[in-house]
């Protein structure tokens, strides 16, 4: 058995792989409402509730932070772990509420591929996070998540050229170019944090190789 960066009697590892868990779960929902755009009130309902779930769970580790002398890693590290997939977790809330409110009819396709890759991504980190042994490991899930975001990059600005080239000058058309540009920054930065996770989680297996 290899060396674990959270031994298991140890809370914040607990802590950090339920946290990743309701990320994951968040983005997963929130795929099936890109990828199936039906009950779509039902789902971002349950985005919500999955996103309070994790905010209990961030709160509790800054407590235990705030009450623990000694970490199995630095507290920055687990502070920024902990801060982050937070933050991830708000924003995947932020673009359901959106699509929920915004009241469209369809979903675009670069927006669908946008967050089915994110979702792949936090499914990854949630492995570097469960599973990292050694750097080998690391390496090899940090490149993948890396080229998920380069890919990522390119459907983004196309993404963007197309609700610019295709909505007009007409007030409707320049309101739908507002709600979606707001919906693709937002999956735009959740792929951005869940890049920043998996570059924290390497520079961790480096400092502890």
């Amino acid at each position: 058995m290899g060396f674990s960066f959270f031994p298991k009697v140890v809370r914040f590892y607990d802590l950090l792989v339920e946290q990743n868990t309701k990320m994951v779960d968040a983005v997963t929902v929130l795929d099936e409402v890109f990828t199936d755009f039906t009950d779509v009130p039902a789902k971002c309902k349950r985005i919500s509730e999955i996103e309070l779930e994790g905010d209990r769970i961030s709160r509790e580790i800054t407590l235990q932070l705030s009450k623990t002398f000694i970490t199995p890693i630095d507290k920055e590290d687990i502070h920024e772990l902990n801060v982050v997939q937070e933050e991830v977790l708000d924003i995947v809330k932020m673009v359901a509420t959106r699509i929920m409110l915004y009241g469209f009819r369809e979903v675009k396709e670069n927006a669908r591929v946008l967050a089915s890759n994110l979702k792949s991504m936090v499914g990854l980190v949630g492995r570097m996070l469960t599973e990292v042994i050694d750097r080998k490991g690391v390496h090899q899930l940090s490149a993948e998540i890396r080229e998920l975001k380069e890919g990522t990059e390119a459907l983004l600005l196309t993404g963007l050229t197309e609700i610019y080239d295709t909505h007009g000058g007409t007030p409707d058309g320049l309101l739908d170019v507002i709600k979606w540009t707001q919906i693709y920054d937002r999956i735009a930065q959740a792929i951005h944090d869940t890049a920043a996770l998996a570059a924290t989680l390497e520079g961790i297996s480096l400092k502890y190789a």
